[in-house]
């Protein structure tokens, strides 16, 4: 596995905490995009730089993100992946009608997980229409009608395609799109998941935790573990945790958890809008028998 940090760096903030070659200075050269691959020189001097500008109340970085790419060999043995969204748009369905039950959310402390009690309305002009899977702001996730024909055509399980209307008003809802749902949203992330604000391990990890467990973190900062006794036979699955955070129209999301069947059908369909990351599960039980299928009949794509 190929673990890459990429920085938006404030140009001004870099000189004298950062060599002025490292890094691809972007359009008004106000900022500059830094890659860095963990475990080398340059991530350590990275890390060091970001920490030394915030003792000394200074932003380095405006964004981050971490991208983790794998051998086939690696796809082909992984017991499960982490499905992330990658195309994101506005306006959030709660913008638009769509209502929540937030006091009666599974989680009394942070209110995660707040149960939606209409159907989802969004305007068919702001969804993303080259992408199969996108998502609003607010975390409701919105895929295309040829995700549902594959999945069902296929066989996959899990999964559950609700209508999408434009607003209140209108009766029929649209034919090209469904908001995506699973059937079960109980699998348990394992403490080895690690969780923060910034990119660097235990930085600011507890301040956006919810005390009674539901919220994680802010940010997932390795790769997920969950727990394989809780994962059943499904194809796609969401945890019971969440993480993120509660601020104005953003909620905090659960991760989606797939498997090998729903990564074979993602790459023979080309679906965009998503990526895959490796999963790794505590098993109680043989992988094998994980989704419901012998892993010995997987094959690297």
């Amino acid at each position: 596995m190929k673990e890459v940090y990429n920085f938006r760096v404030y140009e001004d903030n870099a000189h004298g905490r950062i060599d002025a070659s490292m890094g691809k200075v972007l359009g008004s050269g106000l900022a500059r995009s830094v890659t860095v691959k963990k475990g080398t020189a340059d991530f350590t001097v990275m890390e060091q730089a970001i920490k030394a500008a915030q003792s000394e109340g200074v932003s380095l970085y405006a964004g981050w993100d971490i991208k983790r790419t794998y051998t086939k060999a690696e796809l082909a043995r992984a017991e499960a992946f982490k499905l992330r969204v990658t195309s994101v748009f506005e306006p959030s369905g709660e913008e638009q009608g769509t209502t929540y039950d937030d006091e009666n959310a599974p989680c009394s402390k942070c209110h995660a997980g707040a149960v939606q009690t209409s159907p989802l309305y969004l305007p068919k002009s702001r969804i993303p229409r080259r992408k199969d899977f996108c998502k609003t702001i607010g975390g409701e996730i919105v895929v295309s009608a040829r995700v549902k024909s594959a999945f069902e055509e296929n066989g996959l399980t899990g999964a559950r395609f609700l209508p999408v209307y434009r607003n209140p008003k209108v009766e029929r809802p649209y034919e090209e799109w469904f908001q995506l749902e699973a059937e079960h949203n109980d699998l348990r992330v394992s403490d080895q998941s690690e969780f923060g604000i910034a990119p660097f391990k235990n930085e600011g990890a507890s301040e956006f935790e919810c005390k009674a467990g539901s919220v994680l973190g802010l940010n997932i900062l390795s790769e997920l573990y969950v727990k394989t006794g809780t994962l059943g036979d499904f194809d796609l699955v969401f945890t019971k945790e969440f993480s993120g955070l509660r601020s104005g129209l953003l909620r905090p999301e659960r991760f989606i958890v797939v498997s090998q069947k729903f990564r074979h059908l993602y790459e023979a369909e080309k679906w965009k809008g998503l990526e895959l990351e490796v999963a790794h599960c505590s098993l109680d039980r043989p992988v094998g028998h994980l989704f419901g299928y012998s892993s010995l009949s997987l094959r690297a794509s």
